[in-house]
């Protein structure tokens, strides 16, 4: 849960009115965030080599710009980009045993479909204090 200690600092701070600066921190937020994603996707399928397993990883995401005009874009990783082996999702539904599907309501993040309530949410609860300086002992003089 570190990403959401973070992600509330961040959304509690003042947000810079440039707009540009804006962008720039989420696409730099999304670079980041897709390089963490397909390496940990990466060591899994070399984790699967490494134990005799067949392993095939393939990932996408689309990324629709706030304004919505225009069309998103597709990033993906795939494991074996070589191979036509990423199956259709009729393909997924109907394979035994029963597909395990994730959500994001899986993780415990309330804010799945709620775009901007994580913000409002934080910024309702105030500014937080991340720790608590006690007072210093009073020293009596005899």
């Amino acid at each position: 849960m570190p990403y959401e200690v973070w992600r509330k600092k961040r959304l509690s701070r003042t947000h810079d009115v440039d707009p540009v600066k804006n962008t720039k921190a989420e696409r730099e937020r999304f670079r980041r965030g897709w390089a963490a994603m397909c390496k940990k996707a990466n060591d899994l399928y070399l984790d699967g080599i490494e134990n005799g397993r067949d392993r095939r990883v393939y990932m996408v995401i689309y990324d629709v710009r706030k304004s919505r005009q225009g069309k998103g874009k597709y990033t993906s990783f795939n494991s074996h980009p070589r191979e036509s082996w990423v199956p259709s999702q009729d393909e997924v539904d109907e394979h035994y045993p029963i597909t395990k599907k994730v959500t994001p309501a899986d993780f415990g993040n309330n804010l799945a479909g709620k775009p901007g309530a994580g913000r409002l949410q934080s910024l309702s609860k105030g500014r937080q204090r991340l720790f608590k300086i006690s007072k210093p002992p009073l020293w009596t003089y005899s």
